[in-house]
């Protein structure tokens, strides 16, 4: 069994919401860590203006936020590395945001029971951003 407070998904704090201008700059960074079990194959984040999002929590049922340095610490306090970084234009940035807003404002949503539910997360915020699905063909994590 493993222990979810030693975990990745355990590091940040409940988000409380989605600020605007979270995307302002139409950017995005979609971050794969080094995963814990049960998901050994990469932890998923998705970086806005200054904040990094992930699913997390017990039970993995909630957004939680991370500031850049609360990221580089994270990755240290964790032991894990940042396995790759991709730069994503969001073409719908508020479209984003909204979604980002929803996730936050409804926490309980059993992630669970998707394979990748960090991966899902971030897959559903940057489709409503106007991301196109040939994107994340590219990456099996988001299969």
């Amino acid at each position: 069994m493993w222990n979810i407070s030693q975990s990745c998904y355990s590091f940040g704090t409940e988000a409380i919401r989605c600020y605007p201008g979270t995307f302002s700059d139409a950017i995005a960074h979609v971050v794969v860590v080094e995963g814990d079990m049960p998901n050994a194959f990469g932890h998923v984040l998705l970086a806005g203006d200054d904040d990094y999002f992930h699913v997390g929590g017990p039970g993995g049922t909630s957004i939680l936020t991370l500031s850049s340095l609360g990221y580089r610490v994270y990755l240290s306090n964790s032991g894990k590395q940042e396995m790759m970084r991709h730069v994503i234009v969001i073409p719908d940035p508020s479209g984003a945001e909204q979604r980002l807003e929803y996730w936050i404002s409804n926490p309980g949503w059993h992630y669970e029971r998707f394979t990748h539910n960090c991966a899902h997360f971030v897959r559903d915020v940057l489709h409503a951003g106007g991301v196109s699905d040939a994107w994340f063909s590219r990456f099996p994590i988001f299969m």
